[in-house]
């Protein structure tokens, strides 16, 4: 499944401003960084619960993001290890 166009854009956004900050404010460009992979994090453990509350295949979640099962597997127990 395609990540749509507006949210690759957002992905382009704080990739510019760290660049920058890191030349400048190393420790603003890591707690960013941080605040970021906190944000990610809470985000994977909704997408995993609402996976399994829709009770979607394996394979169906493996084409979506376009993995194998088994690797689909480990992404969604790496995401739920947050809870």
């Amino acid at each position: 499944m395609p990540v749509p166009e507006g949210v690759t854009a957002l992905f382009d956004q704080p990739r510019e401003r760290l660049d920058a900050l890191a030349d400048d404010v190393l420790l603003a460009a890591l707690r960013i960084i941080a605040a970021l992979e906190s944000l990610a994090a809470e985000a994977g453990v909704v997408a995993v619960h609402t996976v399994r509350a829709d009770n979607q295949s394996w394979a169906t979640i493996a084409n979506g993001l376009g993995l194998t099962e088994s690797e689909t597997g480990t992404r969604l127990h790496r995401y739920a290890r947050f809870c």
